[in-house]
């Protein structure tokens, strides 16, 4: 009503200016549109009926948006290819053979029960290019793996008729296989051991030596067809070797010193899970992650864990409001390091896993022919697409779109009461026409002052009304939620670009409405 009467006024002040100054058109448009007293009907009509097209477009182009975004974090990527049953190492390798340079796939594997926040394992290098997140913080620099190729090993080791053990992994697969050696003797004299599953490289991932209570085992050299690939400098490093992790103790005692790693076993006395087992440090423990939710919590340590590959893992997290594929709430870590943690720590548990390929935007179809020729056998996939049309399916975005349609209803209405409005103050214009004309007015002038006169208290209208929608839209959120559970929605207050649609549609509406009845004087 206030907007109704400045315009009333303004056009008023106009009209007497224009008159004065000569300028006959401007000053019968003013003047005509100051004396129209059906404007304080209708302008408050149109503006409200625009007010409510502009909040529902709001509300639906925000609810799109979190929808949207909702599904890029659940997804994780723009397209997921879901693999059959693999090796995690054979899925890194495979990834890395189709896509060298690493801008569009990388490799996931997902762990974790339906119900529980999922612990996501993803080449970090490939997180940014892939998913769009900054993983450099997961995968920081480490000690070199210990790797050989062959498989003859020759161990330079004493003990007392000890047996020692080295847990291998196959390079590019991940099979697990055993070096032993013994029974030992006093003297440090070599021992060999054949692995045929090396020929083609291996990892050391841990040793352990069984009857090592009678008497410490000296470790001094570990090699392969002549070439070192334990040295006793390495055995003898702090920073090469270490214990258990997380809730297991340790059973065995070790020392360092003079180029030698002796390796004792120790009486735990304790009701957990005894780990005898010494591991080479190639990765970083606690394990980097980001998590989201409290996922990483952990109530009976001061240090956070969480189970990966049935593991339980010392972590060290880094809080994120939303982590991909968890949301709101769920880890993720580095699947390299992570898979030579849990690879053959003590009391891991079965756990569920589900390799995944994530895709890049922009990805064709042949990186996926490069994936199946790496040996990857793809069973399915789904996209951020898919995932968007199926919640738009969901009832709040059903309701969002009825309250849109509903809008647009009443937009029409506030049409057609325009048009009844301006039928009933018909008598009154043509008297003031057919006066006009008389004193020699042209008709084309007088055409151009009525169009003037029907087409301001539209733009009125149609500005007041969006401006409406912009201020009730910053002082309260829209009545329907994007998501009926907890899932946080942040989408801007305001919605420009819906906006400058619905102000659009209204004046194109309630415009064609006015040029209408002005076209037909």
């Amino acid at each position: 009503m206030l907007g109704t009467r400045l315009l009333l006024a303004g056009a008023g002040l106009y009209g007497r200016q224009a008159l004065a100054t000569g300028r006959l058109s401007g000053a019968l448009a003013g003047l005509t549109l100051g004396r129209r007293r059906t404007a304080f009907r209708i302008i408050p009509l149109l503006a409200a009926a625009t007010c409510v097209l502009a909040l529902a477009a709001q509300d639906w182009q925000g609810g799109d948006s979190a929808r949207a975004g909702r599904a890029r974090v659940e997804m994780g990527a723009d397209r997921v290819l879901r693999v059959a049953p693999v090796a995690r190492e054979r899925l890194l390798a495979a990834v890395r053979a189709a896509d060298p340079v690493g801008r569009e796939a990388m490799a996931v594997v997902v762990t974790g029960a339906s119900a529980a926040s999922p612990v996501v394992a993803v080449d970090a290098a490939r997180l940014r290019a892939v998913a769009g997140v900054d993983g450099a913080a997961l995968h920081p620099a480490a000690p070199a793996p210990l790797r050989f190729t062959g498989t003859d090993l020759t161990l330079r080791a004493s003990g007392d008729g000890d047996r020692v053990r080295f847990l291998l992994a196959a390079e590019g697969t991940g099979e697990q296989t055993t070096a032993e050696f013994g029974p030992l003797s006093p003297g440090a004299g070599p021992l060999t051991a054949v692995v045929p599953a090396c020929a083609r490289g291996c990892r050391v991932e841990a040793v352990e030596a069984d009857g090592a209570l009678r008497a410490p085992v000296e470790l001094r050299e570990l090699s392969a067809g002549g070439a070192t690939v334990i040295a006793g400098d390495v055995f003898a490093d702090p920073a090469r070797w270490r214990t258990t992790v997380a809730q297991a103790s340790a059973g065995i005692r070790i020392e360092q010193t003079g180029g030698v790693l002796r390796v004792a076993e120790a009486q735990a006395r304790t009701t957990r899970p005894v780990d005898s087992r010494l591991y080479v440090i190639d990765a970083p423990v606690p394990l980097p992650a980001l998590a989201a939710g409290g996922a990483a919590d952990n109530d009976r340590h001061d240090q956070p864990a969480a189970s990966v590959f049935g593991a339980a893992v010392p972590l060290a997290p880094r809080p994120a409001a939303l982590v991909p594929r968890g949301g709101g709430s769920g880890i993720v870590v580095d699947l390299e390091y992570a898979a030579r943690i849990a690879a053959v720590a003590v009391g891991t548990v079965p756990s569920a896993e589900r390799p995944e390929v994530w895709l890049a935007a922009g990805a064709g179809d042949a990186v996926i022919g490069r994936l199946r020729a790496a040996g990857l056998d793809i069973t399915g996939s789904d996209s951020v697409a898919a995932a968007t049309e199926r919640v738009v399916r969901l009832a709040p975005a059903v309701a969002a779109l009825g309250d849109v349609a509903g809008a647009g209803i009443v937009l029409l209405l506030a049409a057609v009461a325009a048009f009844v409005v301006a039928a009933v103050d018909r008598r009154d214009r043509d008297a003031q026409t057919a006066a006009l004309r008389r004193q020699g007015v042209p008709r084309g002038l007088l055409a151009r002052v009525e169009r003037r006169a029907a087409l301001a208290p539209v733009l009125v209208a149609v500005v007041l009304g969006v401006v409406s929608a912009v201020l009730l839209r910053a002082l309260a959120p829209p009545p329907v939620r994007a998501f009926t559970d907890s899932w946080p929605v942040r989408p801007p207050a305001i919605q420009p670009l819906a906006l400058l649609l619905a102000g659009l549609a209204a004046l194109v509406v309630f415009g064609a409405v006015a040029l209408l009845r002005a076209g037909r004087r």
